[in-house]
């Protein structure tokens, strides 16, 4: 018997490395609610890795045809639909432990059977897929070398495609189905190659998931990214959303789309020949790690071959991207050890082509040790023509670094635009910022004193 190999399609067997898992990816799905957690992780898992540039456009033109073409989608959900999600096996009535399974559980046991022996009708559904892309022109050829190995298959179950009958527990056919599971033994190795294709079309349909939520009765904002020459370093990412800071509301029906309430501010994201470094300066809770997150969840996106949640966006794939902050937890290290230990992870893997963000890198050491190790490392990026993002307070890192070639300086939304929460813009962040905070508050300098002398006076 001809042995049959699985179309590799989704091509994620030859990743290279691994991005932290802190970027959280599979966040992105979890405003669907109707997603059970094991998709939700297995999402995740998917942007462990990062591929060469022909990988991210071999996934991201099929994508594109599970996305764009509602016709082709559906094509796509049939075949999956059709092909068996287990192996093949005998019809079991009663379970591990004596018990008596229920009706629908034998049901759905002979239905798979029944997919088994379908397979050659299957088969033609997936040998005439109407999609365009390599992925379907390998997975149409899989069909055809499917075919033709089970060319004895067909003959050999023309008999056996007798429907069993569910009128009632009496009548459900086990021994008819399990006479089948006899009959198509010798074929079982072909027969579960075949149905493993159906993990493959697993991969699309999870990827596919955030882009079906709904804007105003609109799909939401994103782009099929276009691909620069590696070598270029480079890219450019016009009005790119945070699905993570979309609101939503909770579909009434199981399976419905989800409806996007409130979208996340768009930013505009750049880096390249005349932008290695970018800073973000400005307060808490304004928007400057959301910014990193945006950007590197944006690029990983193309990473990995699927669509990013932007107007537009073109780019050369980088090679890694490093998180140089402490996010989550520490590890009982404290802050400054714990990012301290990312930053020293990072400089023994980097390569040029690799994108690096920091957030605060020094934060929990002395105020001026807190400058001198962030300059430092900022000096050597910037030397070596390294790319990074950094957000933080200092205003001298900006000040020492606002008129250097191949800088960026962005701010933050002002004090008095909460409306604009998250969005950045060229220009160096007020020193006055934190101070308006503090007043508003009552913890400036001049406020600590007055309010302590009324306190003690009393």
């Amino acid at each position: 018997m001809s042995k049959l190999v699985l179309p590799d399609l989704t091509r994620a067997g030859k990743a290279l490395g691994e991005v932290s898992r802190d970027f959280d990816f599979y966040h992105t799905l979890r405003f669907r609610n109707d997603v059970p957690k094991r998709l939700r992780d297995l999402f995740g898992d998917i942007f462990l890795g990062y591929y060469k540039i022909e990988d991210a456009q071999y996934r991201r033109d099929f994508l594109g045809e599970w996305v764009d073409n509602e016709k082709t989608r559906k094509e796509l959900l049939k075949i999956r639909r059709l092909l068996p999600h287990e192996e093949i096996k005998d019809v079991r009535t009663t379970g591990a432990w004596g018990e008596e399974l229920t009706d629908a559980f034998i049901r759905s046991q002979i239905s798979l059977v029944r997919k088994f022996l379908s397979m050659p009708e299957t088969l033609e559904v997936i040998a005439e897929f109407s999609g365009t892309s390599d992925a379907s022109t390998d997975l149409k050829r899989f069909a055809r070398r499917a075919r033709s190995a089970l060319e004895g298959y067909n003959q050999d179950i023309r008999l056996l495609k007798e429907s069993p009958q569910f009128k009632d527990k009496q009548s459900l056919d086990v021994d008819w189905a399990n006479s089948c599971v006899e009959k198509v033994e010798p074929f079982k190795y072909l027969l579960d190659e075949i149905r493993r294709v159906r993990s493959k079309l697993n991969y699309y349909m999870f990827m596919g998931l955030p882009y079906n939520g709904l804007f105003g009765g609109i799909k939401m904002p994103f782009c099929k990214p276009e691909f620069l020459d590696p070598d270029q370093n480079e890219g450019t990412i016009i009005k790119a959303y945070n699905p993570r800071y979309f609101k939503f509301d909770r579909p009434k029906e199981k399976g419905a789309l989800a409806n996007i309430i409130r979208l996340s501010v768009p930013n505009n994201i750049h880096w390249g020949e005349d932008a290695r470094g970018t800073f973000v300066g400005g307060t808490n809770n304004m928007g400057k790690s959301v910014y990193l997150d945006t950007v590197a969840l944006n690029i990983h996106l193309a990473m990995n071959g699927a669509y990013c949640f932007a107007d537009s966006c073109s780019l050369s794939l980088p090679g890694r991207l490093f998180p140089c902050f402490d996010i989550k937890h520490t590890l009982g290290q404290g802050h400054f050890y714990a990012g301290a230990s990312r930053v020293d992870n990072m400089l023994r893997h980097i390569n040029r082509g690799d994108i690096v963000f920091f957030d605060e890198v020094a934060s929990g050491t002395e105020p001026d040790a807190e400058r001198k190790i962030a300059q430092g490392i900022i000096n050597s990026f910037l030397h070596h023509e390294l790319t990074f993002f950094y957000a933080g307070h200092e205003s001298s890192l900006w000040k020492k670094n606002f008129k250097r070639p191949r800088v960026r300086v962005l701010k933050v939304a002002d004090y008095d635009q909460p409306r604009k929460r998250g969005k950045v813009w060229e220009g160096m962040p007020s020193s006055e910022y934190g101070m308006m905070i503090a007043k508003k508050s009552g913890i400036d300098p001049e406020s600590v004193m007055r309010r302590l002398s009324e306190r003690l006076e009393i």
